[in-house]
């Protein structure tokens, strides 16, 4: 499916990956669902660029409770804070606005220390907290977070 995505077939990728995840997803234990983290963030995005946030948002299921062993929290760390950009975008899609606002935020919060090839995700993120009327209480002081309104 990711090779099928990455020639440009993403709408069928997505597909692919959506009914993966609905076959197999579930049943598999805590040390697969997190290895199958990347997969899911890309499904998600992918089904959320062809506007089925409701599916893609099921994709990312998984970031509403990690368990963090020793073995998964470098996919947690990897995963984590795309996870919440990509949610707030879901959210927009789905006319939450506050949902979209609260998951930009958490996404600053926890990507604040991203390197500069990181600047376009947190630019993104300062534009959805600003323009769905979100608040800056509580982010003033983060590292990379640059001038806020």
């Amino acid at each position: 499916a990711l090779q099928l995505g990455r020639s440009g077939k993403r709408g069928a990728a997505a597909e692919s990956l959506l009914v993966i995840e609905r076959e197999h997803g579930e049943s598999l234990g805590p040390q697969f669902q997190t290895m199958l983290a990347a997969d899911r963030l890309l499904g998600a995005e992918w089904l959320a660029e062809a506007g089925r946030f409701a599916p893609a948002d099921s994709l990312l299921r998984f970031t509403r409770s990690y368990t963090t062993s020793t073995n998964e929290i470098f996919a947690v760390q990897a995963t984590f804070g795309a996870a919440q950009l990509l949610r707030s975008r879901i959210a927009e899609g789905l006319g939450d606005r506050a949902r979209a606002v609260e998951f930009a935020r958490i996404f600053l919060a926890t990507f604040d220390m991203a390197g500069a090839d990181a600047e376009g995700r947190r630019a993104e993120a300062r534009d959805r907290v600003t323009r769905m009327g979100g608040t800056w209480e509580g982010l003033e002081g983060l590292a990379g977070l640059g001038k806020v309104p």
